[in-house]
């Protein structure tokens, strides 16, 4: 239990996608591969840290849809790409006053995670 208590401790504190890079291939390396809960935490983790640069403040997963609420005066977020990605994407809704919900019917776990954190990337100001 000491050892799950200093990988929580590591998982809590990463900063950047390279220490979370890092994290993954030394707990493979001890453990061999990742179990999927392992998996979701590291991914949980890494969202978690990609929202703070964003100005995210919360992110709440659903059935089927995870609720993306920004912190409207310091976003890093480009308006008018915000914009244009809304207007093409169906399963995007942007609800006032800052919240953004994403449906994603029959996405589930890992490949939730996954998906959330492919549409964050795609708001971010180039």
């Amino acid at each position: 239990s000491r050892q799950k208590v200093s990988v929580y401790k590591k998982i809590a504190g990463l900063k950047d996608q390279e220490a979370l890079e890092a994290l993954r291939e030394e707990l493979q390396d001890r453990y061999g591969a990742l179990p999927e809960p392992v998996e979701m935490l590291l991914e949980i983790a890494n969202i978690k840290q990609f929202s703070q640069q964003l100005g995210i403040t919360s992110v709440v997963a659903g059935r089927e849809q995870v609720k993306v609420t920004f912190d409207e005066r310091n976003t890093r977020i480009n308006p008018k790409k915000f914009i244009e990605i809304l207007h093409k994407n169906r399963d995007l809704q942007l609800e006032p006053p800052a919240q953004l919900k994403i449906r994603m019917p029959g996405v589930t776990g890992t490949d939730m995670l996954t998906e959330l954190q492919e549409t964050l990337q795609l708001f971010v100001e180039m």
